[in-house]
């Protein structure tokens, strides 16, 4: 009976073991998976940001355009015509500012991330076939599962960086930056102008 019980008690250790790695990997993935949503969820927010502020922008702009007459027909000071010209030109420089942060530089389907990838058979990120087909191959195998997670977590992470997702976020970052002075500038220049005009006339 103690040789049984011997290899009794070694397959509960295993199965033991077995069960606590099964653990970290998942704990692993649905970190990792919750970095990458993150980021992701950064990005969709900033899209959304730049989005709004350009719009404020194009209204300004509109409006701008609209009185265009009251400063470049007409007697009137130099300076107040100067300061409209340099608050269009701001105005002009966030809608630049805009373009460019909004411009897409992220594949939806990675496909850049496979074609440089190591072994692209491997990566499962976005193909639900290739993650069913591993899913599938690697449930029979010793430590499937752990491997299987592990793949997951791997492919998420080769695609962020691969893609960039940090660095389009600090992209953007800056380009809004940039967005907002150019539209408070411009409105500044705008109100200036106005100002002069009304009162140096």
């Amino acid at each position: 009976m103690e040789p049984l019980e011997q290899s009794e008690a070694q397959k509960q250790e295993t199965h033991t073991r077995e069960s606590m790695e099964i653990e970290h990997w998942r704990i692993v993935y649905q970190e990792v998976r919750q970095a990458f949503d993150f980021l992701v969820a950064n990005i969709n927010f900033q899209q959304q940001r730049i989005a709004n502020v350009l719009l404020t922008n194009s209204l300004i702009l509109g409006f701008s355009g609209t009185i265009a007459g009251i400063f470049l027909g007409g007697p009137g000071p130099k300076v107040s015509s100067y300061l409209y010209v340099a608050s269009l030109c701001c105005l002009a420089l966030g809608l630049v500012a805009a373009a460019v942060a909004l411009w897409p530089t992220i594949s939806p389907l990675s496909a850049s991330v496979t074609a440089v990838s190591e072994n692209p058979e491997e990566n499962l990120f976005l193909k639900p076939p290739r993650i069913l087909e591993q899913g599938r191959e690697l449930s029979e195998a010793p430590h499937g599962t752990q491997q299987f997670l592990e793949r997951l977590s791997e492919s998420i992470v080769d695609n962020a960086v691969k893609t960039q997702h940090a660095e389009v976020v600090d992209r953007r970052r800056r380009y809004i930056r940039v967005q907002l002075i150019c539209v408070l500038g411009g409105l500044i220049l705008l109100v200036v102008a106005l100002i002069t005009r009304l009162f140096m006339s």
